[in-house]
């Protein structure tokens, strides 16, 4: 018994397609900085399954004609290897040697590798397996394969759009997912743009975990600048005051320290390495909302080595201004030229 397979490019196309994500012909929208639109769902998503049809003849090249038991089975070498999928026995009809077959494979075979093609009709093993070849477009699915082209040139400027619909909020659903065990499991480049954008209205536009269980070994989100800004954050919200449900950057951490910011001091301008910088009509505002009393401080600030504060304001203005019913409280009270004490102030003898 021989089998020819006539129209097997088609039936590959048919997997590329699936590997595309199967969300329907629906063109995605333009996600930018304007509020999000509605974005359209699919009526019904495409199945894993791809059609295979083939010629099968008898020995003297004369078309078959009946129903044949078929069994297909794909695996990853041309003799030998392991098989990935089997589909069992199904009953084929065959008509002046033309069959179709439904193949309800798997789509996690589809990754690149080579996948071989064995059939079995009525028992009888076909050799040699057929190779599944890809038609030349899914060429861009392969491991390693790059994408090019020009952003305006296509619609909605998005080289590759992946939509999920999953109402269900979950940290293990994505529609992109990034895997390896050192390097980069997603990496964006851009000369002139973001290398990585995320938009959302209520959830969170870039994620980041760090799973670890030891402390200070790893980062949910490292970022980095050769000589620029490592990180940016930006609130357009309505001014209220204080408006700390808006911030431009926000931390908050159950046994820490919410925002930690250090300064290099390897160099000889380690005096103005600062840690943090805050620059506004207030420079910096604390607030200390400890309901226990006298355990919170709206800033409490430390130095092992030098002053542990140090103010300075603008001429013929207050270096530090106290605005609270008690004033301040401190162990002592000194002229500049003593440093041992709480409070050091300059009272115009040095």
């Amino acid at each position: 018994m021989k089998t020819k397979n006539l129209l097997f490019q088609t039936i590959i196309i048919g997997a590329a397609l699936l590997l595309l994500g199967g969300l329907g012909a629906v063109w995605p929208q333009l996600v930018g900085a304007n509020p999000l639109g509605d974005v359209l769902g699919p009526a019904a998503t495409i199945g894993d399954a791809i059609t295979y049809q083939g010629y099968a003849t008898d020995e003297n090249d004369a078309p078959l004609d009946g129903t044949f038991t078929m069994r297909f089975q794909i695996y990853n070498a041309k003799t030998g290897g392991t098989l990935l999928w089997d589909s069992g026995n199904s009953s084929i009809t065959v008509t002046d040697g033309l069959f179709e077959a439904r193949l309800d494979i798997t789509t996690d075979i589809f990754n690149g590798e080579e996948l071989w093609l064995a059939q079995t009709i009525n028992g009888e093993l076909l050799t040699p397996r057929q190779e599944m070849l890809p038609a030349p477009m899914a060429h861009t699915l392969r491991p390693g394969a790059i994408i090019k082209g020009t952003a305006n040139a296509v619609p909605n400027n998005y080289m590759l759009d992946v939509q999920m619909n999953n109402d269900a909020f979950a940290f293990n659903r994505g529609a992109i997912s990034g895997q390896t065990t050192t390097g980069n499991a997603v990496y964006g480049l851009a000369a002139n743009g973001r290398a990585i954008y995320g938009q959302t209205e209520n959830g969170y536009a870039i994620y980041g975990f760090d799973g670890g269980s030891t402390a200070n070994q790893g980062y949910a989100g490292y970022f980095y600048s050769t000589n620029g800004i490592g990180v940016y954050g930006y609130s357009g919200a309505n001014r209220s005051h204080p408006n700390i449900l808006a911030p431009g950057v926000y931390g908050q951490s159950n046994q820490g320290v919410g925002v930690y910011g250090r300064g290099d001091t390897s160099d000889s301008y380690s005096f103005y390495n600062e840690g943090g910088y805050f620059e506004g009509g207030k420079g910096l505002y604390a607030r200390g909302t400890d309901s226990t009393g006298q355990q919170g401080y709206g800033a409490r600030i430390y130095s092992d080595q030098y002053r542990g504060m140090y103010a300075q304001g603008g001429s013929g203005w207050y270096d530090a201004y106290f605005g609270g019913s008690a004033g301040i409280n401190t162990n002592g009270v000194t002229d500049r030229s003593a440093a041992a004490q709480s409070l050091v102030a300059n009272l115009g003898t040095t």
